[in-house]
């Protein structure tokens, strides 16, 4: 990639995506382990995003065709828990 120009494309855009890199950052400092794939050789590309540990008394485990839908369904399943995401 050149330029940069798809870095100002987010600065413009209000994506879960880069809300979702800040969640992530906060679980580590709480102690949770996170694993996040981006697979664009499987038959249907995709993301896998697992989070464990900490406070969190199960694995959780996201697998979607984009980023936004796993973190959305990470942090419904995080506050399910009963962890305060602060978001």
């Amino acid at each position: 990639m050149s330029g940069g120009s798809w870095i100002s494309g987010l600065e413009e855009l209000d994506c879960t995506e880069g809300t979702g890199v800040l969640v992530l950052d906060w679980l580590v400092e709480q102690g949770v382990s996170v694993f996040l794939k981006a697979d664009g050789e499987r038959a249907t590309p995709g993301w896998t995003l697992i989070v464990h540990g900490g406070a969190l008394p199960d694995i959780l485990r996201f697998d979607g065709r984009q980023a936004d839908g796993c973190f959305r369904r990470m942090l419904l399943d995080l506050r399910g828990q009963g962890l305060a995401v602060p978001l």
